[in-house]
C-alpha cells in the first residue's frame, strides 16, 4: 500500500536518505522543512526518480512554534491522509541559543529537537487515527532520538528546562533526545496500538551536517575528531527509521537501535518523569494534557 508520510528535516543526513528511500517506494512525501530552497531541490530530486510521486515542501521552523501550528493547520486543512509520520529533524548548538515559545524563553535545541516535535505530534495525532480508521491500517509515529540520552544526561530538569542557569552542549542535546523518548513512552500508554504505533530509535553517530552552522568553540574540532571515530553513513543511519516506517512489526513505546529493540537507561523509562514531561509541556504549549 502507498501511504502519505510526513518527514520533518528530509533535507540533509539520515532524514535524506530517509526521503529518497521511502519516495522511492512510491509513497507520497509530505517534507517539513526549515530551508525553502533546500526543499525545493529534494523535492526536484524526488520527482526524478522512478515510479515516484511528487513531493508535498512544507516550510516551517520547528523552534518557532507559530510556523509549527501553520503548517499543520494547512495540512490539516488539505483533507489529506496521514498513514506515517517521522519526527527526524534535529540540530546540535556549541553556545546556548534562545527561541520564544509562548512568551517564554526556550533554549534552541531543546525547542526544536523536542517541543516542535512534541506539538506537531499533538496536532497531527487526530489525523493519524483517522486515518488508521478509514483505511483500516495502522498508522505510525517513528520519533529519532540517540543514545546521548545515556551518555550526557540523568533525567530532566524542571527546575531550567530552558537551561539559563548552566549550559552545556552535551548534557542539553542529550536531555532533548531524553525528552523525545519519554515524548513515545508517555503515548504509548494512551493510543490504541492497532490505530497508532508508536516507536523511537537510536540511529548510531551519523554523519551529516548536524550542527555544522554553529559557532564554533576550542572543543568543537576536537569533539568532531573524536565522534569521526564512530560515524557511520547517512543510509545506514537510515535503516531503523525506514524499519519501523515500513516494516512488518508489533511493538509500541520500544527505542530502537539497527532495527531491533536497544536497552534504555533507567531514568528514560521514569514513568512519573514521563507523565509530568508530557504535562509541562502541554501547558508551556498551551494545549489541553
Amino acid at each position: 500500500m502507498k501511504k502519505n508520510m510526513l518527514v520533518t528535516g528530509p533535507t540533509n543526513g539520515i532524514g535524506k536518505e530517509t526521503a529518497l528511500a521511502l519516495a522511492a517506494q512510491g509513497h507520497k512525501l509530505f517534507l517539513l522543512c526549515r530551508n525553502a530552497q533546500a526543499g525545493k531541490l529534494l523535492c526536484d530530486e524526488i520527482a526524478a526518480l522512478p515510479g515516484s510521486q511528487p513531493a508535498v515542501l512544507m516550510v516551517a521552523d520547528l523552534g518557532n512554534m507559530d510556523q509549527v501550528r501553520a503548517v499543520a493547520e494547512t495540512f490539516l486543512a488539505s483533507g489529506a491522509p496521514l498513514h506515517v509520520l517521522i519526527n527526524n529533524a534535529g540540530v546540535i548548538n556549541t553556545e546556548r541559543l534562545v527561541v520564544n515559545v509562548a512568551e517564554t524563553e526556550q533554549e534552541q535545541m531543546f525547542a526544536v529537537n523536542y517541543l516542535g516535535h512534541y506539538l506537531l505530534t499533538r496536532l497531527l495525532l487526530p489525523r493519524l487515527l483517522e486515518t488508521a480508521k478509514k483505511d483500516n491500517i495502522t498508522s505510525r509515529l517513528v520519533v529519532v532520538s540517540s543514545d546521548a540520552h545515556a551518555l550526557f544526561c540523568k533525567g530532566m530538569d524542571f527546575d531550567d528546562l530552558n537551561h539559563s542557569k548552566k549550559f552545556s552542549a552535551f548534557k542539553v542535546y542529550g536531555r532533548s533526545k531524553l525528552a523525545n523518548i519519554m515524548m513515545v513512552k508517555e503515548l504509548a500508554k494512551h493510543v490504541d496500538k492497532n490505530l497508532l504505533q508508536v516507536n523511537c530509535l537510536h540511529p548510531g553517530a551519523v554523519s551529516s551536517n548536524l550542527g555544522v552552522n554553529n559557532s564554533h568553540h576550542w572543543y568543537s574540532n576536537i569533539l568532531t575528531f573524536i565522534l569521526s571515530f564512530f560515524f557511520i553513513t547517512p543510509a545506514k543511519g537510515a535503516a531503523t527509521s525506514l524499519y519501523l516506517a515500513t516494516e512488518d512489526i508489533d511493538t509500541q513505546g520500544e527505542y530502537y537501535y539497527r532495527c531491533k529493540i536497544h536497552r534504555l537507561k533507567p531514568w528514560a523509562k521514569d514513568e512519573a518523569t514521563q507523565k509530568k514531561l508530557w504535562d509541562v509541556s502541554a501547558s508551556l504549549l498551551n494545549l489541553a494534557e
